[in-house]
């Protein structure tokens, strides 16, 4: 009986489809080189021909640092000395958690010509999507850290044990989001729109650029529960005033996080064999 290449192909691809949601995770974590190797390629893409390199991960948060000090010190008038890095804390976080999600909408969409000639789990590439990130993050986390060092001083040296937690917990959160849209929007390429859409609504029902204590009772319960709010403000509660965020900011970084995971973990399962055919 011979077999065919298209038959030959529709076996390597699909070697890694369907299953538990545990079984996509151990399939994804268990390819350690090439999700090393997917990293480093899109560092390699984001810098290539660029003298600097790396460098700008830190100057352009730098710019942003200063531009935020001279446009809200200077011109609106803000006398709070610790509102601008209020506002770079939280977007430091919010623009980790942005930056997966509009990328995840197409990470699978954009290698299916990697999926055709090798035979990885799909699920892979949006934990290589969240890494990217994680280390852009880690990197403008240096910036953060020495801005914050600045205002909050040795209780920021006090409470800083906890900021991995904080940033693991931010990773899955993100991941979770990053699974669940990146098997959605192979079939549903509608998703990707969805989510631009979607995201600047998430980013003003965060307290980023305001306080959560001035905003009215009748829509404060709305803010309070927004998925991005607890990261917000624990990334605020550490970096700025040097504090430990509250058991319940933990509880709830927790739970979304876990949330995320296990909701984008199922998802991506249940749709993962679907792609085979799609792509």
């Amino acid at each position: 009986m011979t077999t065919t290449n298209s038959d030959t192909s529709a076996t390597f691809i699909d070697a890694f489809a369907g299953g538990s949601p545990l079984r996509v995770c151990a399939h994804a974590v268990s390819h350690t080189h090439l999700l090393r190797n997917l990293v480093a390629r899109d560092l390699q893409l984001k810098y290539r021909g660029s003298l600097l390199g790396v460098v700008w991960s830190l100057l352009n948060p730098l710019s942003l640092l200063a531009v935020y000090t001279l446009a809200f010190k200077y011109i609106v008038g803000n006398t709070n000395p610790r509102f601008v890095l209020l506002l770079f804390v939280g977007l430091s976080a919010w623009s980790y958690f942005a930056a997966v999600v509009s990328a995840s909408t197409s990470c699978i969409v954009d290698n299916t010509g990697l999926l055709r000639v090798m035979n990885v789990p799909r699920a892979i590439l949006p934990l290589a999507v969240t890494i990217f990130h994680l280390v852009q993050h880690l990197l403008l986390l240096v910036i953060v850290l020495t801005a914050g060092f600045t205002v909050a001083g040795h209780q920021l040296l006090l409470s800083l044990w906890c900021l991995p937690a904080l940033v693991l917990l931010l990773s899955v959160f993100a991941w979770g989001w990053a699974l669940a849209l990146s098997a959605l929007c192979v079939s549903y390429r509608d998703v990707r729109h969805l989510v631009e859409v979607s995201l600047p609504m998430l980013f003003w029902a965060s307290p980023i650029v305001y306080d959560i204590a001035r905003v009215p009772d009748a829509i404060r319960t709305l803010i309070v529960w927004s998925p991005a709010t607890p990261f917000v403000l624990g990334y605020q509660a550490l970096l700025v005033h040097g504090q430990v965020p509250s058991g319940g900011a933990w509880l709830a970084m927790t739970a979304y996080a876990l949330l995320a995971a296990y909701g984008g973990l199922m998802l991506f399962a249940r749709l993962d064999r679907s792609m085979v055919e799609v792509l």
